[in-house]
Parts: C-alpha cells; sequence; structure tokens
C-alpha cells in the first residue's frame, strides 16, 4: 500500500511540474521557418533569428529586425499535454492574430518536444487558404 501512495505521489508531483510549463510565459526560439505546401512539400524557406512567445493570453512571432513582419494575437485556447516539462510533450495554441496589414486571421501553433529536441507548426487560414508552416526550434526561455 505504501509503495502504491508512494507512486501515485510521484506521478502526481512530476504531472504537476509539467503542467505548470504552460501557465508561465515562455519565448521558443527558433532559426528556420519553412513555408510548406497542402503535400508537406517546401515552397520557400527563411533563415533568421525567430523569436515565438507564448503566454496563456498572448501569442507573439517575432523576426528581430523586421517589425514589419510581427504577427501578435490572443490566445483563445490552448492544450497542453507534456509528460516532461520541456522534454517530451506538445502543446497547441488556437490564436486569431493581427496580420501587419491589420486585418485579422485563425492561427493553430503547435510546439512538440521530444526527448529535449524541438518543432513546430504553425497554420493561418487566412480568407479561406491554409498557410503552413514548419518551424525548427533551437532553445527556449521562460519569461519573467
Amino acid at each position: 500500500m505504501k509503495k502504491i501512495m508512494l507512486s501515485f505521489s510521484l506521478l502526481l508531483l512530476v504531472h504537476l511540474f509539467a503542467a505548470a510549463q504552460c501557465d508561465k510565459a515562455v519565448n521558443w526560439k527558433a532559426s528556420k521557418v519553412e513555408l510548406m505546401d497542402e503535400n508537406g512539400n517546401v515552397l520557400d524557406a527563411l533563415s533568421a533569428t525567430i523569436v515565438i512567445t507564448v503566454s496563456p493570453e498572448k501569442l507573439v512571432i517575432d523576426i528581430p529586425g523586421q517589425p514589419n513582419d510581427r504577427i501578435e494575437g490572443r490566445v483563445d485556447s490552448t492544450t497542453c499535454e507534456w509528460k516532461k516539462a520541456y522534454t517530451n510533450g506538445k502543446s497547441v495554441l488556437k490564436s486569431k492574430i493581427a496580420k501587419p496589414t491589420g486585418e485579422t486571421a485563425s492561427a493553430v501553433l503547435t510546439i512538440e518536444g521530444m526527448d529535449g529536441k524541438f518543432s513546430g507548426s504553425l497554420e493561418i487560414t487566412d480568407e479561406g487558404k491554409i498557410i503552413r508552416y514548419r518551424i525548427q526550434i533551437d532553445d527556449y526561455e521562460e519569461v519573467g
């Protein structure tokens, strides 16, 4: 019985620690973004420093030095499934983003981690068209 209680306590502690990352603001740092077609073929690529800031309320995608390319919006919903914080798991954020033109579009950002290596994808639905990006994430840091 003691083993069962200890195992349950440890499992609960690990789950709480992993879920706690979803309540924090995080800067995900990427070095490459690829524009994909509907079949997964690369149409274009951008190699640059890209910072994706995610918080429970807000999503910001910024390319330092290129303020006209900044995308931001409010987070409408978040699904957070990390078995081990910042190592193994996935976050999915749904957002309404403001484009540089001032118009809005729907966006879904997915960040996945496997053994401490991260990847991301961004789907923007704009005027009935879906624009897909694959993101090479190199690092992260908690903000605040």
